[in-house]
């Protein structure tokens, strides 16, 4: 190993040509590197194995205290990573990623964005699953039967998670769902109407009776929302419900939507 010291105003300076390995015994002894008014610019504990910037006390692997870290690209300010007093100039030590630069902040898994922080503040997440389908053509809709309502435009299907008339849960979370329909020529005769989200765990419904009425009626529009719990695989499906009584004139629109997305 060459060694070369360099003495000239006072101050000394130490050049290396090669590796450098310092404690190659594994001894249990500190590292530390001053500046010219930090004592602990950077700390290396040998018998904690951490690494301390600013401090001569490290907690985790690597600690920064009073400071954050910044990653640039070529000089011009990215990431920073810190806490909100050394950040932005508040009081209350929370956990603060910032774009130095009022850009949006990016999330990747992979080489794919899952997630985007704009630099007006709102959140985008294109792989977050969501759903809007539409019927596309008019049913008649039988007497004593369930049926799933059949759904023939997606109007996006974010996550690629609806196929056959049904949304599948890619993964376990709460799940809002949306579903509106219009019936036409309801027949005065029959007990009632009964939309429905049929999940894996439970049946959401909406029932309309038509006990009152003393003629047919020509439309009328059903609707539900609710925040639905699945576990990842369960299915969720749209259905109407006719009882065995009055006659089977009813017609399902190309009106009907049913929509949903993952809330947490």
């Amino acid at each position: 190993m060459a060694l070369t010291k360099v003495i000239g105003n006072g101050l000394g300076a130490v050049t290396q040509d090669g590796a450098a390995t310092f404690n190659e015994g594994s001894a249990d002894v500190d590292f530390r590197v001053e500046s010219n008014s930090n004592a602990n610019m950077l700390f290396v504990n040998g018998g904690t194995d951490k690494v301390g910037i600013n401090t001569n006390s490290p907690t985790g692997m690597l600690t920064i205290d009073s400071g954050f870290l910044q990653v640039d690209v070529s000089g011009t300010q990215g990431i920073r990573v810190g806490s909100t007093d050394q950040i932005v100039g508040g009081t209350i030590n929370d956990g603060v990623i910032q774009s130095a630069t009022s850009k949006a902040i990016r999330f990747y898994n992979g080489g794919t964005e899952s997630m985007r922080i704009r630099s007006d503040g709102s959140v985008t997440k294109p792989l977050q699953p969501a759903f809007l389908v539409q019927s596309t053509a008019t049913s008649n809709l039988g007497l004593n039967a369930d049926h799933t309502i059949p759904f023939g435009t997606e109007v996006f299907d974010q996550n690629a998670d609806f196929a056959s008339n049904t949304f599948t849960a890619p993964v376990t979370g709460k799940y809002q769902f949306n579903l509106s329909v219009r019936i036409d020529n309801l027949d005065d005769a029959t007990s009632y109407y009964m939309i429905q989200i049929r999940t894996s765990n439970r049946d959401i419904q909406s029932i309309h009776g038509m006990s009152g009425y003393d003629a047919d009626v020509n439309f009328m529009s059903l609707s539900i929302s609710a925040l639905v719990d699945m576990d990842a695989g369960d299915t969720s499906k749209a259905i109407i419900g006719i009882p065995n009584d009055g006659s089977a004139q009813a017609d399902l629109t190309d009106v009907a939507r049913f929509s949903g997305y993952l809330v947490a």
